[in-house]
């Protein structure tokens, strides 16, 4: 069985495409933010101005401001829920990933007096856990730094294993000794280690592919938000209104045209009918 390939900088792309994704939206959070603050003190102003009848516009002005802070609520609890779903499965592979790597001291090496087993197995990053309350795009960068850390550890620790089985079975040979079935039973073995890592593999990849895609599909549905818009909706809807009122006077003044022409014209005759004069 292969041994999977562990690509380290395509895993960390991913995880910071995530995180920019999240920076992303903070700083869009801050701007409606900034914006209610502004709606606030233009309704202050207007409604301290008594003798002018602005209530109409103040009206509008918290209507726009109620939506702007719907607007916010959601995309706030919108990305707290992606990045917490997101840091508790990475922290529960990373969890699981420590818990395997420690296990890998039992791997048979009696014939290897390098130690490189152990050596590696000591470099493994510790696991700490981080309260809801505190995650954000670093801990999350942190967090898969070490994980993909690790990885790359079993990684190198299982193919010292297959250098080692494929030297136990040379030195078997060369001796004479009659251990014919030592490389299935030792692969055997492998075989099960190797499994379980290429699974942690590619259950982070998919992961962070699956998070990297549903955060770009929240920008994207952020960035087409009505209500954030930097265009002034006011001119596009007169834009349209005067354009649609052209459109309806020209179509008025053609059918005007038409009928005038038609006034006292023959129309045209059809077989066994007789001709009819279009009269006032």
């Amino acid at each position: 069985m292969n041994i999977y390939d562990l690509d380290g900088d395509y895993f960390l792309k991913l995880i910071t495409n995530v995180t920019r994704c999240f920076a992303f939206t903070d700083d869009k959070t801050k701007q409606i933010h900034d914006k209610i603050a502004k709606i606030k003190k233009i309704i202050d102003k207007f409604s301290s101005k008594k003798t002018l009848k602005l209530s109409a516009c103040i009206d509008n002005l918290k209507c726009q401001m109620f939506l702007l802070a719907n607007e916010q609520k959601y995309i706030t609890n919108t990305q707290n829920i992606i990045m917490k779903r997101l840091y508790h499965g990475i922290y529960e592979l990373t969890e699981n990933v420590t818990l395997f790597a420690s296990s890998l001291d039992n791997i048979n090496e009696e014939y290897d007096d390098t130690n490189k087993t152990q050596d590696l197995i000591k470099k493994i990053s510790p696991l700490k856990k981080t309260d809801d309350k505190h995650v954000n795009a670093q801990v999350l960068q942190s967090l898969v730094k070490a994980l993909i850390h690790n990885l790359s550890l079993i990684q190198s620790i299982l193919q010292h294993f297959n250098d080692f089985i494929n030297r136990t079975e040379t030195k078997m040979m060369k001796g004479n000794f009659h251990c014919g079935n030592l490389k299935t039973i030792l692969n055997n073995q492998k075989n099960h280690l190797v499994l379980e890592y290429n699974n942690y593999c590619r259950c982070l990849k998919g992961m962070l592919c699956y998070f990297d895609e549903i955060s770009q599909k929240s920008i994207d549905n952020l960035k087409n938000i009505p209500i954030l818009k930097s265009e002034k909706f006011t001119e596009k809807t007169n834009k349209k209104l005067s354009s649609t009122d052209i459109q309806k006077k020209s179509e008025k003044r053609v059918n005007n045209e038409t009928t005038e022409k038609t006034k006292g014209t023959p129309c045209k005759t059809t077989k066994n009918a007789l001709p009819t004069i279009i009269i006032e």
